[in-house]
Formats: C-alpha cells, structure tokens, sequence
C-alpha cells in the first residue's frame, strides 16, 4: 500500500489494480472472505482504512460494478467525505437503476454520503426474473472508444447482446454530455504526468 501510494503519479508507474480484499493466489489467511478476515482487515488494520482513506479523499475514483452496500467499505467513504465536507463531488460510479428505484434519492445519497456522481444504466429485468445489466456493458465499451482504447472482447461464457435503444429527451442527452465530459476531464485532465 505504502509503495502504491508513493508512486502513484510516477509515469514511470504502471497502473494496476489493488486487490483491497485479496486476489486469488494469496495465501487464504491475507483473504478477506469471511467475517473473521472483514473485521482483521477493517478493524485492525489502521493502515488499510487509512490506505482507502487516503486514496478516496486525494484522487478521482471511478466504481464499477460496485452496490455500496458494503458498509465496512462505505463507512471509510463516508467518514473521507465527512472530513472533506464541501469540496464538492469526487468519484464517478457505474450504478445500475432497476425500474422501482428513484434515481434522484439515489443520486442524493451518493452525492451526499460519499461524494460520488453517479453514471445511472438501466437494469432490466429479464422474464425469468434475473437482473439484466447489459447496458453496462454497454457504457463500458462506449468508454472505452471515447478514450480511444480497442473495445474489449465479452468474457467467455458470458453472450453479451447490444444494449436496447432506450427514447432519450433533449434533457437526457445535455445531461448524458455533461456527465460524459466531466468523466473526461477527471479520467484526462491533460498537462503533464497525466
């Protein structure tokens, strides 16, 4: 965590992903997969929550397939967006909105409890009851084009059909654009070591 941290923002640094709870070919006892290793990683690790505290009050983070419904994450969230009170929105998520969910409380709880703009996909739900997130995937590789990078193949075993046209307003689409440049800015905001 140290080391990440310290070299961050060396362009020398390739980006990787931190594994908060573990990756598979960890030692099972470093995995945090029970409530035993939830509460050795969460309550007595100060360095871990001090870890994602720091990370989530100093760079823009973007959640991806993420529910925040995990409270002993999210609490670390709130307790940053609480010591930073007024700075203003920080990260971006990817959250999925089924039919009878309002996505203005929603927006205000993120926005709010732990200054995330959320990026609202809808889920739908599919006739043999299963959530159906495939505009997320959607979004993903319309990101991913707009960034400029190759559109990633669908994972093996996973059929990914194209997300439905969905009738937009003049409202959704400002709306869509704005969101779409902030998440730009923040990802690229240009200059150097950028």
């Amino acid at each position: 965590m140290a080391r990440f941290l310290r070299d961050l923002d060396d362009p020398a640094y390739p980006k990787h992903a931190v594994h908060l709870h573990g990756k598979y070919d960890d030692p099972i006892e470093r995995i945090a997969l029970t409530e035993t290793g939830y509460t050795e990683l969460y309550r007595n690790n100060a360095l871990f929550k001090n870890f994602v505290w720091t990370v989530a009050a100093t760079k823009h983070l973007l959640f991806l397939g993420f529910g925040f419904t995990d409270t002993d994450f999210t609490n670390i969230l709130r307790d940053c967006a609480r010591d930073l009170n007024g700075i203003g929105l920080h990260h971006f998520a990817l959250v999925g909105l089924r039919p009878e969910e309002n996505d203005g409380q929603m927006r205000t709880l993120l926005n709010d409890r732990y200054l995330v703009d959320p990026i609202f996909y809808n889920v739908v739900i599919n006739a043999d009851g299963q959530p159906n997130h495939d505009e997320f995937v959607g979004i993903i590789n319309a990101i991913s084009v707009a960034l400029g990078m190759p559109e990633p193949a669908p994972a093996l075993g996973f059929p990914v059909a194209p997300a439905p046209a969905v009738p937009v307003g003049p409202d959704d689409e400002r709306r869509a654009e704005e969101l779409n440049q902030r998440l730009l800015r923040r990802i690229d905001p240009g200059g150097n070591g950028v």
